[in-house]
């Protein structure tokens, strides 16, 4: 299996702030537990992306792409991206972001990308430079905080079901 392995310079005609040197390589079976660390760090962002690496692992038909790890010059990890049916990004920098766009736009199977506004606005605007227009824009609520439940009354004679009860309890 082939590894992609992207650097990137600020003389490539990348913005100022993406000076110095960066990686941005296929993740192989056995690296999980790095990106998986790296996505713990925001598990309500990264529980979709988490539980397709935890479930299918790194290196997968399952997962219906590719995941990929973008580092700074220290190999810190600024991003995990999967880039397939569905690209799903998590990056903490915009020229993480920028790497996996020009991923995204190299691949023959990137036809949804899902992230947070910002995420998305930033891949957006690299992903067009290489010709590719959004087709549909759509924004939705993966959680939204609401007023707390009102309190519920106690209820006394609550107790486990037997086993005889079981089937009433069933229907």
């Amino acid at each position: 299996m082939a590894v992609t392995v992207m650097k990137y310079e600020a003389s490539h005609g990348w913005p100022h702030a993406m000076r110095g040197e960066r990686t941005c390589e296929q993740l192989q079976s056995g690296e999980e537990p790095e990106a998986l660390r790296f996505l713990a760090e925001r598990p309500i962002h990264t529980v979709v992306v988490g539980s397709m690496m935890r479930d299918n692992g790194a290196v997968s038909p399952n997962n219906r792409g590719l995941f990929y790890v973008c580092r700074d010059r220290t190999k810190k990890i600024e991003g995990v991206a999967l880039i397939g049916h569905a690209t799903i990004i998590e990056a903490r920098t915009d020229h993480a972001v920028a790497a996996f766009a020009q991923l995204a736009a190299h691949s023959q199977q990137a036809p949804l990308i899902r992230g947070e506004r910002s995420t998305v606005e930033t891949f957006w605007k690299h992903y067009s430079e290489y010709g590719q227009r959004a087709r549909l824009v759509c924004r939705e609520m993966l959680f939204e905080k609401s007023e707390r439940l009102p309190a519920f009354e106690p209820v006394t004679e609550l107790r486990l079901a037997t086993l005889q009860e079981a089937e009433h309890v069933v229907t």
